[in-house]
């Protein structure tokens, strides 16, 4: 009797799990976190194939290095591939960033114009620039990110300067040409990462912002809920010593207030754990970004690591 019920509960489990994968697949963002593990993972395997062939004998393991050299390459093909694909579909998605400010800006210049206007708190003020200058750093780090990915396929500008043979017909043309030309491949790359360790910053600020203020109102919720309890037990108490057995409308709306703030609690509880994941994938992210601009000096694995846990975090969260 008890096999039909464990293979019910595996294949319980089998579905949910192919429709939490699927739903992961169903979402744009879903799939650049699937492709971000799929390329950091990499990395971690390409640590550990590194790590092999360093310990190999040059004298004696002449098979095995040329075996290992092979899976490296392979390793590193598959990383580029991934890595490319991923670029391919992360397309227009500085737009929201650029978008946010030209709303932003919009919003200020009515602001300005109307004298009623209901003003905001400084820290609020704060926030919202906050948010608008993460939004750009993040948009320029994908416009960057694009501009890398075509110069790297020669999708740009060959203008070598004023040797060129072939010289632009005007000044704008050649500000262009200079500007997206194939040549600054490594320009895009270094502009991006630094856009994207700034936007981390920003992030990790505000995100700790809002942490502390939602713990600040979860603190104020439970002291409303032990003081609400107090009431209750009060009132409860003196009913119990009367005649009746019916709750006095104090208790009751005592209670109410108790459940209400329960599942306020409830919500904030969620909402922090969701926070703090995000914190932790961005420290992890920023780990990467601070790794590929020579900031801070660890392995290939480590990379990896750090962009696997954020990857992970992300899917999750989608899941």
């Amino acid at each position: 009797m008890s096999q039909p019920s464990s293979f019910g509960s595996i294949d319980a489990s089998i579905l949910q799990f192919l429709n939490g994968f699927n739903k992961l697949l169903s979402t744009t963002n879903g799939r650049d976190k699937l492709a971000k593990l799929l390329v950091y993972g990499s990395r971690i395997v390409g640590h550990q194939v590194d790590t092999r062939l360093a310990s190999l004998d040059p004298k004696t393991d002449i098979e095995a290095i040329k075996s290992t050299k092979d899976l490296s390459a392979r390793v590193v093909a598959f990383e580029g591939g991934v890595g490319l694909g991923r670029k391919v579909s992360r397309f227009f998605r500085f737009l929201p960033g650029y978008i946010a400010l030209y709303q932003y800006i919009i919003k200020v210049f009515f602001r300005l114009q109307m004298r009623n206007a209901k003003p905001t708190s400084t820290k609020e003020h704060v926030i919202e620039v906050a948010n608008i200058v993460k939004g750009v750093c993040m948009a320029n780090y994908f416009l960057y990110d694009h501009l890398n990915w075509a110069a790297k396929l020669k999708l740009l500008s060959n203008y070598s300067g004023p040797k060129d043979p072939v010289q632009p017909t005007s000044a704008l043309s050649r500000s262009l040409k200079t500007t997206f030309n194939n040549s600054r491949a490594l320009d895009y790359n270094r502009s991006s990462n630094y856009s994207w360790f700034y936007g981390l910053l920003i992030t990790i600020s505000v995100d700790f912002s809002n942490l502390y203020d939602l713990f600040n109102k979860e603190t104020a919720l439970q002291t409303d809920y032990l003081r609400l309890l107090n009431v209750y037990k009060k009132e409860a108490m003196a009913d119990t010593r009367g005649t009746t057995s019916v709750e006095s409308e104090e208790a009751i709306t005592a209670k109410k207030k108790m459940d209400e703030i329960d599942k306020q609690l409830t919500q904030l509880r969620q909402k922090r754990i969701d926070m703090g994941l995000d914190f932790i994938a961005n420290f992890c992210d920023l780990g990467v970004a601070m790794s590929l601009l020579g900031k801070i000096n660890i392995s290939k694995g480590t990379v990896g690591w750090l962009g696997t846990i954020s990857g992970l975090i992300g899917a999750y969260k989608i899941w």
